[in-house]
């Protein structure tokens, strides 16, 4: 695992970072097309390939110690999630979002999980709750970067799945995946709350309808300023 590979012309500038990550991920707990799908995930998800880039093929391959078909095998299935976009002759890119494709991702995100929150409510307790502070604790104490976004994450999955809606989650999932990379750009924009304990305070006193709208106000937030961080990337690629 971690060949070691020269970097070419294609070599992203993190490439000592996808070593890296390479060494925590197990082969021998997935096919080589889910180690491939799972791999470039999260270096979009950790902005090491970001909005626009190209995905050099041979250099992954290379670095996860397996062919290239399973490499673009992977790439197609995150091509139908929306994270990639594939050119013929040309391989694939990290798929560009526009203003609109955020705000539609994040009314959806609104929908889903103002709805799981709901369901949420009934399965807090003592224990969970203290769970859940714990996590934020970390999270809110955490200076604005990628590694502080990538928190964000564990904490709101912990949260959703004492819902137990299995295919929400998902959904959930697959939503926040498609804005982890502008999410790693998000990080120089100031966060829309800087803590998640008025969110527990409405999880503690069972006020659902303070919850929604806690979570209503932030995912709106988040939405604006990703919105404006989208514009502006498109404004300097057109200079």
């Amino acid at each position: 695992m971690g060949a070691d590979v020269e970097r070419g012309p294609e070599m992203p500038e993190g490439i000592e970072e996808l070593r890296s990550m390479a060494d925590l991920f197990q082969p021998t707990l997935r096919t080589a097309e889910d180690l491939a799908e799972a791999f470039v995930r999260e270096a979009i998800n950790r902005g090491v390939f970001r909005p626009g880039d190209r995905l050099p093929q041979d250099s992954i391959a290379n670095i996860l110690g397996i062919s290239r078909i399973p490499v673009r095998a992977g790439m197609r299935q995150l091509q139908a999630e929306g994270l990639l976009t594939i050119h013929p002759h040309r391989g694939a890119t990290v798929r560009v979002l526009r203003p609109e494709d955020i705000k539609e991702i994040y009314d959806l995100r609104t929908l889903v999980e103002c709805d799981l929150i709901e369901k949420v409510m009934p399965h807090i307790t003592p224990e969970r709750l203290a769970e859940l502070r714990k996590l934020a604790a970390e999270l809110d104490e955490s200076p604005p970067s990628s590694g502080a976004i990538m928190q964000r994450i564990p904490f709101y999955e912990h949260l959703y799945s004492l819902a137990n809606q299995n295919r929400a989650l998902r959904l959930v999932s697959r939503l926040h995946s498609e804005v982890g990379g502008y999410l790693v750009l998000q990080s120089v924009v100031e966060e829309p709350f800087s803590s998640h304990s008025g969110l527990l305070d409405c999880l503690e006193k069972g006020d659902v309808e303070g919850a929604r709208s806690w979570l209503r106000k932030h995912l709106a937030k988040v939405s604006e300023q990703l919105q404006v961080v989208v514009r502006d990337m498109q404004q300097k690629s057109e200079l």
